[in-house]
């Protein structure tokens, strides 16, 4: 079925995982629901039907089996993930921790052991487990494999092979007999093999194989007496937008244009970059067919996922099984000046949908109406399944509709750039620095910069204390702005200052709970990614800077609480 098995090792459990799960013991037999967990990579919640679907183009749902899940159980209106790329955001979902909490927020960065996965946590108590994916973010040496009994990755075929290709290039370099020549040929193929990856990425096709994966899971387990926990991430809406020729032209039959959607983030028929940003190109027509090809990508994931539903129904699995479906972040399409994503924080990117069908615990057709995180994911399955959340920030669903008060929706986001630092007359191989944070409290969302430059290479003794002392007089220049979202939800300026009681509330609740956040940050591992991972994610447009300046140390990411004051507010 296309996907590559990985052998997992045995992990120590931390403390508060043993409390957590103290009340199950191996011997005794589990009786929670089964568990599927679902992640869509790069959906934005206002492209599902379920979410009041702005078609742009077509009048097509680009989500009918979803948009069906959803009136079969709880859709949360304001769901936001944690970041606005894949790998900080499914660490908040496996954890139930916001970014700054769990520190994973670069490249290099791995999950810490001492913050227990809801995989481990169930596979503690006695589920059967398997984790299926087709992003390189997801790959097993971030440490997303933990608690797993199966964890594969289910690339589309081209993709695979390519990267089989690598491991093979990559072997003839190893040995350091043979001649001139046959090194030289080693080294050609490596870069051939490592540029086969790198296009394969762009165009992987893999809904089916995840789907695939998950369903003979769903065979091989149903008449188990122990339940089972499957995740499955689909990738295939990520760009470049590649869906398979029928749903193509159902989106978008009449465009005359042509690869326009290729090489999507660095193709300048699209958009050209400048310093501090990019500078659209595309028209409006040009516009509508990347949208129309993104909701076809859309749909053909949602195809292959209602086969995953399908096929619950036909085991008789419906009504024993808490469903789950979420996206780790959105796309920008020229909301605020650019594509993609991974740079701000703005709706498109962080407003995703979340759906739970679970009749014992979520009415058909309800709906959830407050902002949540998706940090509240974790702790809704682990009290579906009986199980305390132990140390999860959030309180779950469950415990939100009955009057809880939610988790924070704090939003983070860094992002580092090669650069030179001038200390005493001489340079030094930098990193510049900019962490932007999001915090909401009821419509307010308040916005927060800090940005700074910093020594990545030997620093002499007697300067270091300069560049620390510039580092830190640089992340004091905050700039701190907010807006209300009922009255300006586009998120476009002109910004407000601190003037009221509202706004000045959900300053000292943002002060407040990071202060608290910041107590409980752990400094994450660091990761050596293989060859054919890392040529995956530099075709998708990752992995460059930050794979050559090399991920900085979790603590020199931690900032302080907001420092802006509101006179009027005690």
């Amino acid at each position: 079925m296309g996907c590559m098995l990985s052998r997992l090792r045995n992990v120590e459990y931390s403390v508060l995982l043993l409390c957590g799960v103290a009340a199950c013991s191996a011997k005794e037999p589990v009786q929670g629901p089964n568990v599927v967990l679902i992640t869509l990579d790069s959906v934005r919640a206002d492209v599902l039907g379920a979410y009041g679907d702005d078609p742009r183009f077509t009048e097509r749902s680009s989500s009918p089996r979803l948009d069906r899940l959803a009136a079969e159980g709880l859709l949360v209106e304001q769901a936001y993930s944690s970041s606005s790329w894949t790998l900080p955001s499914h660490v908040s979902i496996f954890t139930g921790q916001p970014d700054l909490v769990h520190a994973v927020e670069q490249d290099g960065h791995e999950i810490h052991p001492s913050l227990p996965l809801l995989s481990e946590t169930l596979q503690r108590a006695g589920y059967r487990t398997a984790g299926f994916y087709s992003g390189p973010y997801l790959d097993k040496a971030f440490g997303f494999a933990r608690g797993f009994d199966t964890y594969e990755a289910c690339y589309g075929d081209d993709l695979r092979w390519a990267m089989e290709d690598l491991r093979r290039a990559q072997a003839q370099l190893e040995p350091t007999q043979g001649s001139k020549g046959q090194r030289l040929d080693a080294l050609t193929s490596y870069a051939a093999a490592q540029q086969r990856v790198e296009l394969a990425s762009h165009r992987d096709r893999s809904s089916k194989h995840v789907a695939d994966a998950l369903i003979d899971q769903l065979d091989k387990h149903a008449k188990s007496a122990r339940p089972f926990f499957l995740f499955g991430h689909f990738f295939d809406p990520h760009y470049d937008y590649a869906p398979p020729e029928e749903f193509r032209k159902a989106f978008d039959p009449d465009y005359a244009g042509e690869g326009i959607e290729r090489d999507f983030i660095r193709n300048p028929a699209i958009a050209t970059f400048h310093e501090g940003g990019r500078t659209r190109v595309i028209d409006e027509r040009g516009l509508q067919h990347l949208w129309a090809m993104y909701e076809a990508e859309v749909a053909w994931t949602d195809s292959q996922i209602g086969r995953v539903l399908d096929r619950l129904d036909e085991l008789g699995l419906v009504e024993n099984t808490l469903v789950v479906v979420t996206a780790d972040h959105g796309d920008e399409f020229f909301e605020h000046g650019s594509i993609g994503h991974r740079s701000t924080l703005h709706d498109e990117l962080v407003h995703v949908p979340l759906i739970v069908r679970w009749a014992r615990d979520f009415a058909p057709g309800s709906r959830l109406e407050m902002p949540l995180s998706l940090i509240e994911i974790a702790p809704t399955i682990l009290r579906a399944v009986g199980l305390h959340p132990g140390a999860s920030l959030g309180s779950g669903l469950q415990s939100v509709i009955e009057g809880a008060e939610p988790g924070p929706v704090l939003g983070r986001v860094v992002s580092t750039e090669e650069t030179t630092l001038e200390l005493a007359g001489t340079s030094y191989q930098a990193a510049q620095t900019m962490v932007r944070e999001t915090y909401r409290l009821g419509s307010v969302k308040l916005f927060r910069e800090v940005a700074w430059i910093q020594p990545t290479e030997s620093v002499p003794e007697r300067l270091m204390a300069i560049a620390n002392a510039l580092r830190l007089d640089m992340q004091a220049n905050e700039v701190l702005t907010w807006l209300l979202l009922d009255v300006k939800p586009e998120e476009k300026g002109p910004w407000t200052e601190f003037e009221n009681e509202r706004e000045g509330r959900a300053l000292v609740h943002f002060r407040e709970t990071y202060q608290q956040l910041l107590e409980q940050r752990v400094t994450p591992g660091r990761v050596d990614v293989t060859a054919d991972v890392l040529s995956a994610l530099s075709g998708l447009g990752y992995a460059e800077q930050e794979a050559r300046i090399g991920a900085l140390p979790g603590d020199d990411l931690a900032l302080y609480p907001p420092r802006h004051t509101v006179p009027s507010i005690r």
